[in-house]
């Protein structure tokens, strides 16, 4: 059960993190907060928390994660049902598709990141195991989920 200071803190991480977020992803978040404390003892807990403007981020510039919440779902989707999936990836001027396993989603400097390893065309990784890769989730330009488990590349 949620109580006042719950409600506050997830409406902090919400101000927090809104810049990575679809715009349909926030307002589900804002939904999900407007609801609870409507349904609850603690409907003044959103307004106070508001009133006082605890919660707020700067950033240097806004990747609009709208132009990939596509991409954004599927990965989470992967990763959830532990598959590999193949990744159109940009970098620099030119695409490359790679099979990749995903293992988690990295928020760092002002950009998501999916992290996983490039596996080759027999499954193995191409990189160190130890050393996972790192891709910005707004330069992945395709993604889909593979019928093949990452499960021997997690660590």
């Amino acid at each position: 059960m949620i109580d006042a200071e719950g409600l506050k803190k997830l409406a902090l991480l919400r101000d927090l993190f809104y810049s990575f977020l679809p715009n349909d992803e926030m307002d589900s978040i804002d939904q999900a907060i407007l609801t609870t404390s409507s349904y609850t003892k603690i409907k003044n807990a959103v307004n106070d928390y508001h009133q006082n403007e605890i919660g707020s981020r700067i950033s240097k510039g806004k990747i609009d994660y709208n132009l990939v919440a596509s991409q954004f779902e599927i990965a989470q989707q992967s990763i959830y049902k532990k598959k590999c999936c193949s990744i159109t990836y940009k970098a620099n001027e030119s695409c490359k598709t790679h099979i990749f396993a995903p293992k988690k989603i990295l928020a760092y400097s002002e950009a998501l990141y999916l992290v996983g390893w490039i596996l080759d065309d027999s499954g193995k990784v191409k990189h160190s195991v130890k050393d996972p890769v790192k891709l910005a989730i707004h330069r992945i330009k395709d993604i889909q989920i593979l019928d093949r488990s990452g499960n021997s590349t997690r660590s």
